[in-house]
């Protein structure tokens, strides 16, 4: 099954991007007063190619972001705008350690900019984009390290706090996440996605009626997004609450009836009450949008296993092991069928 949890479906935030079409135009007001005039011709060319590839990584026009990012290092091989830039458009493209390269050059040319503001927006821009790209490597440390200096050069923006907290979550952190979502939350109270982030944290400490708090207010906050709905529905089934839990699935599919896993965690309530006709429902419809999912496919055999149809089982634990299920746990589950 997909546990697509309320904090790593946040990774489509991308934070840093904004950040980094910030510092463009920044930079460039500050740099071209100190460009000599028979390269300002030039300039003005290496600031349409860091326009395009600001707009080009936007539209996840990955490769065109490197291609024009690349034109512009060729022009100013010096300044750090352009490995920006280039280290998003591979960072889109999930080629991480190259991006990691780019920001890296970024940081190491940050420092040379005559102009002391300039430097610090684009080496906050860099330790942004390097910060990113390690978590998505799952190299947790690291971009706790570098969300450090984020906070440090900017320590009143409370995105970064937030996407420390997530990176704390992710190592099992909690109070270190809770702590940065505070941080974030007094610094932008009316946000649905610290509180629930916060909630979610809370929950997994096993704090739950702390956690049920929060979870109310992001979707006070946010009454049109599926997923504050989805994190109190999994908080309500920590506590075995699986009706409440249901009412919540049911909103969120309401909202979005186009994510798998919506469907696939009300299958799973379903299951947990010994509804399995209405479990195996929710799996048909999980399946249907993503047939490449294991997990759907094993635990909608264990629900016709449990309905009594063996043959559906069979069939859906073979799926599940061809689409890469543990084999030993499916092994185990055919053993049990019925001769």
């Amino acid at each position: 099954m997909k546990i697509a949890d309320a904090l790593t479906l946040q990774l489509g935030r991308m934070p840093y991007v904004t950040a980094c079409l910030a510092v463009g135009l920044i930079l460039a007001t500050m740099l071209f007063g100190c460009i000599p005039s028979d390269s300002e011709d030039d300039f003005d060319t290496f600031l349409n190619r860091i326009d395009q590839a600001n707009s080009a990584y936007e539209n996840g026009e990955y490769d065109r972001a490197i291609a024009v990012s690349n034109e512009a290092i060729d022009l100013f091989p010096e300044n750090p705008m352009p490995y920006i830039t280039r280290g998003n458009g591979y960072r889109g493209k999930g080629e991480y350690d190259q991006a990691i390269t780019d920001f890296n050059t970024a940081i190491a040319l940050a420092p040379t900019f005559g102009n002391a503001e300039a430097a610090a927006l684009a080496t906050y821009a860099a330790y942004n984009g390097r910060a990113s790209s390690y978590f998505e490597k799952r190299e947790y440390d690291q971009a706790i390290e570098d969300y450090a200096v984020v906070i440090a050069l900017d320590p009143d923006n409370p995105e970064s706090y937030f996407w420390r907290a997530l990176t704390f979550h992710e190592k099992g952190e909690y109070d270190r996440a809770v702590g940065d979502l505070d941080v974030a939350i007094a610094l932008s109270p009316d946000e649905s996605d610290y509180y629930r982030g916060r909630g979610v944290a809370l929950r997994e400490k096993g704090a739950y009626d702390l956690a049920l708090t929060d979870l109310n207010k992001a979707i006070q906050l946010a009454p049109n997004q599926a997923i504050p709905f989805i994190s109190r529905g999994l908080t309500y089934g920590r506590q075995g609450e699986y009706r409440l839990a249901i009412v919540d699935y049911d909103k969120a599919i309401s909202i979005d009836p186009n994510d798998s896993s919506f469907y696939s965690y009300r299958g799973s309530a379903y299951a947990s009450l010994g509804e399995y006709a209405n479990a195996v429902s929710d799996y048909d419809n999980a399946v249907r949008l993503d047939a490449n999912d294991a997990g759907n496919y094993y635990f909608r055999g264990i629900n016709h296993a449990r309905l009594g149809n063996v043959n559906e089982a069979m069939r859906d634990y073979n799926r599940a092991f061809s689409y890469g299920f543990d084999q030993a746990t499916v092994e185990k589950a055919i053993a049990e069928l019925p001769q």
